[in-house]
């Protein structure tokens, strides 16, 4: 899952390529990946939990198509 998350970002042409390449170190460094898939929407307090277990652990959520969220943003 790791390698198909750095091959797919890497692919998205970068308005900040030295942010990209920031991403993709930050990729090849993940010792997990969860994935979360749901049908619809998530909802703001799962949202919001999700968002408290990546923080302590200085995660990353991909979120949809080409977007990524860090805690804290």
């Amino acid at each position: 899952m790791r390698s198909g998350m750095e091959q797919f970002f890497a692919q998205i042409p970068a308005e900040n390529e030295p942010l990209q390449q920031k991403l993709l170190i930050k990729i090849s460094t993940l010792n997990m990946v969860i994935g979360v898939e749901t049908e619809d929407d998530i909802s703001e307090a799962l949202f919001t939990k999700l968002l408290s277990i990546i923080r302590p652990l200085d995660g990353l959520m991909f979120w949809g198509e080409k977007t990524m969220r860090v805690p804290g943003s």
